[in-house]
């Protein structure tokens, strides 16, 4: 072994300062009595190397356990075959392919793991893949019961932790609250934040003490959220300077001439500075305070607000509501949109995110019809929602009527030349029912999209999954 290592790191110091390397004698035999070249010399160099060598486990072998079975059936066949064909439609078009996992989650499928695995143990997946990140940790399921307690806190993986700390919040307030403010320092910052989330279930005054304490946390992220928390549970009415300026940027008049009512207006401004200030100050606020220097309450200000002002001012105030009003101030927002949807589509979704998941859907199919927002984006906003949008639904979004006159001058020979077919197309493929699907193909094939346009890729597979019914 000792001369093959030395023969080696000859031929090897040979090449490397340029010179021409000498084949050794005991070689001669392998090129039947021609001369070798440097070719021959690489590739008989390369074998020993591969063979002479054999790397050396650094420690004990270990057999990685089976991948567990999940409780859910598998997409058969036929049906991975079309899960491929639409997570490779949705990556060309720069879409999330856990957009596909997702649906299939809905319909109660499973999908193969040679198709997909979860990219790490946190991202976030339908739960019936929790034993398969589970697995990628090398964890073992836990035994039904176990309590999660701060002694025990690290020898459970952050996604146990933190539906543990989710669950026991849910359960026991005071439990909930004591875990986390147990174990929060010992977690970077993003987890902590995702932590503190966690106490806008059951919010109360009992919470105070602790969420003062993050005034001096390392995180400015952790602190935001705690502000906003303490916010809607102090109800503290005195502006700041915060609420004073951002007030300035508003008039309050009055309309009407018997019955005279308010109306809060948005001030012109002059400069971009202005424009990104008043931004700015819509994040520093609260918005009880804010009323009060507008000299009113928080459900008088919601009653007198224009909703029809600028796009991101209706945003930011919506934003604001939701973030440091109060459950009242909330709900009276809600209960103005819902006769007839005020909002802009941005707004109305942020507004959405504070609904109850199981009332979302009957919310997101009227914001299809009555506001502008394009299928495209309802399909962002609404995932991980997915796989409920019906026919009739469907055929009164304004997004649907323009895909049809489209259909009609459809040229099928340039894809970018019928872009906006193509994302309707992919966006219905994740929105609709498995019914309403197969129907949309049948409405947008054409001779030049012919059903097995690849354009009709997620529908196809949409329509597969008839398993669970849509909410």
């Amino acid at each position: 072994m000792r001369e093959l290592t030395a023969t080696l790191s000859q031929l090897r110091q040979a090449w490397m300062i340029g010179g021409k390397a000498q084949a050794p004698q005991d070689w001669s035999a392998l090129f039947a009595g021609r001369t070798p070249n440097d070719l021959d010399l690489v590739a008989l160099t390369g074998q020993a190397f591969q063979f002479g060598y054999v790397p050396h486990q650094s420690g004990e072998l270990k057999f990685e356990t089976a991948l567990p079975v999940l409780d859910a059936p598998q997409l058969n066949a036929e049906q991975r075959l079309l899960f491929q064909r639409a997570t490779d439609r949705l990556t060309k078009n720069a879409r999330d392919l856990y957009d596909a996992v997702w649906l299939a989650g809905v319909r109660g499928y499973a999908v193969h793991p040679l198709d997909w695995m979860p990219a790490s143990a946190q991202t976030p997946v339908p739960a019936i893949y929790r034993p398969w990140q589970l697995w990628m940790e090398r964890i073992e399921a836990r035994a039904p019961g176990e309590v999660i307690t701060p002694e025990t806190w690290s020898d459970w993986s952050w996604t146990e932790r933190r539906a543990a700390a989710l669950e026991l919040r849910m359960q026991d307030l005071s439990a909930g609250r004591d875990l986390i403010a147990a174990v929060a320092a010992k977690e970077p910052a993003d987890k902590r934040a995702d932590l503190m989330r966690i106490f806008w279930h059951g919010l109360s005054v009992e919470d105070v003490p602790f969420l003062e304490s993050l005034s001096t946390d390392r995180s400015d992220k952790v602190k935001s959220i705690a502000t906003a928390l303490l916010a809607r549970v102090r109800r503290n009415a005195d502006p700041t300077d915060s609420e004073i300026e951002l007030a300035g940027f508003f008039s309050v008049k009055s309309k009407g001439v018997f019955n005279k009512s308010k109306s809060v207006e948005l001030n012109a401004i002059k400069i971009d500075a202005q424009r990104k200030r008043r931004l700015e100050l819509f994040d520093l606020a609260q918005f009880l305070p804010f009323a009060t220097a507008l000299g009113m309450s928080e459900i008088e200000l919601l009653d007198a607000w224009n909703f029809k002002q600028a796009e991101d001012v209706e945003n930011e105030f919506v934003i604001l509501v939701t973030r440091t009003g109060s459950e009242a101030a909330i709900a009276a927002l809600l209960a103005s949109q819902s006769k007839q949807i005020s909002l802009g589509p941005f707004a109305y979704s942020n507004l959405i995110s504070f609904v109850p998941e199981a009332e979302r859907v009957p919310m997101y199919k009227r914001m299809a019809v009555e506001t502008s927002v394009d299928l495209n984006q309802l399909d962002k906003m609404a995932m991980p929602l997915c796989g409920f949008l019906d026919r009739v639904t469907i055929e009164k979004t304004s997004g649907w009527k323009k895909a049809m006159a489209e259909n009609k001058d459809a040229k099928g020979q340039d894809e970018s030349a019928d872009f906006g077919l193509i994302i309707i197309a992919l966006s219905l493929g994740i929105l609709a029912t498995s019914e309403a699907a197969s129907w949309v193909i049948s409405q947008l094939s054409n001779p030049a999209f012919p059903v097995t346009h690849p354009i009709f890729d997620v529908l196809h597979f949409n329509a597969s999954l008839k398993g669970i019914p849509a909410p």
